[in-house]
């Protein structure tokens, strides 16, 4: 893997940016300093972000196992219904249901 807990610590607003950890995780630096995770990800050729937390509460550890639930086409699949990678795109592809939907609203006379 590319970033270290110690690596991390060093990281100031001096190195503001994305840092690579592996396989779609990144470690964003803000300009002040702050730090937070990043997933990113691409479906149907468009490129995606999920925000996975700032690094005050979520370790490298767990930033590193919530990329690899996260990750749609890594060995085990995983979303969540509310969120997740891709999770709007999932409602948008549901076929929709006609009680919820309009189309029961008129009846025939």
């Amino acid at each position: 893997m590319g970033l270290t807990v110690k690596r991390i610590e060093k990281l100031t607003k001096r190195h503001a940016g994305k840092h690579l950890d592996g396989d779609n995780l990144y470690l964003q630096v803000s300009k002040t300093g702050g730090k937070s995770w990043l997933f990113r990800y691409e479906i149907n050729g468009r490129e995606r972000a999920l925000g996975l937390g700032s690094y005050k509460f979520c370790n490298l550890e767990q930033a590193r196992d919530l990329a690899y639930k996260a990750n749609p086409g890594g060995p085990r699949p995983y979303r969540r219904e509310a969120e997740g990678p891709g999770a709007t795109d999932f409602r948008r592809r549901q076929e929709p249901d006609f009680r919820t939907s309009g189309f029961g609203i008129f009846r025939s006379v």
